[in-house]
């Protein structure tokens, strides 16, 4: 699921950004993702990446109104 999420998002940022302002964004989204915590107690993330900044949050409850969809 994370996988194909960092997909969908990687596309759009190659949509709607130059390559030159993109690709910094997407390989540090990459490092994070690579760098995640496997901890089971976490049953959602959250993952926030700009070019002078990067978060990721950890969540210990899942809500079924917060699936990565195309609504957003």
């Amino acid at each position: 699921m994370l996988a194909e999420a960092i997909s969908k998002e990687e596309k759009k940022l190659m949509q709607q950004f130059p390559q030159a302002e993109a690709q910094p964004i997407i390989a540090k989204l990459n490092s994070l993702v690579r760098s995640l915590e496997g901890n089971k107690r976490h049953l959602s993330i959250g993952i926030f990446v700009s070019p002078h900044a990067s978060r990721v949050y950890y969540f210990n409850y899942s809500n079924p109104e917060m699936q990565n969809d195309d609504r957003a």
